[in-house]
């Protein structure tokens, strides 16, 4: 009996998987609900995973998994309490264009420099950023992963764009200083 690709990744992943939620929800039975919904989640988008070995499934397994258990988390945390639950913040300035940090012509260094900005975001912005250039995911299909609206996504990731520029033109005014 062959076995499914859903299945290899559960077998290799698992224990990532229940050690990122763990994190999070500090419950085995939830962290095990993490993974069962996380996989839900993964199946439906399949077609987005080439290697499961990668670097980029593994990533990708982990990100779904983390806003799983934090949606898991924040459920918990509104049954438990009459308080309204936390929101994420939202509230982000437009900016006066669409700023692509991709266009602009790279060397080989500006490439390391860029990836060392990328990896230091706020994950809730590096996630949607590296969901969307690595994966190639429209906002609709990352809102769908992350359980944020597709508004969220847009958002997050026109902020990635701003303090990625921002980030790179502090960078080159200390260089010419």
């Amino acid at each position: 009996m062959a076995i499914s690709t859903a299945e290899k990744l559960y077998k290799k992943y698992r224990k990532l998987m229940k050690h990122i939620a763990y994190q999070i929800l500090e419950d085995g039975q939830l962290a095990e609900d993490a993974v069962h919904d996380t996989m839900e989640k993964v199946i439906n988008h399949m077609d987005g995973i080439d290697d499961i070995n990668s670097p980029q499934t593994r990533n990708f397994l982990s990100v779904v998994c983390k806003y799983t258990a934090m949606d898991i988390y924040r459920k918990r945390k509104k049954i438990q309490s009459l308080n309204t639950y936390e929101t994420e913040d939202d509230i982000l300035q437009d900016s006066k264009k669409d700023l692509n940090p991709l266009s602009i012509v790279l060397s080989r260094e500006s490439v390391h420099e860029i990836e060392n900005i990328i990896m230091n975001l706020n994950p809730k912005y590096r996630d949607v950023f590296l969901l969307s250039y690595s994966k190639g995911y429209t906002n609709k299909k990352i809102a769908e992963l992350l359980n944020i609206s597709e508004n969220a996504a847009y958002k997050r990731m026109k902020r990635a764009k701003e303090l990625i520029i921002t980030e790179l033109q502090r960078r080159d005014r200390n260089e010419w200083e």
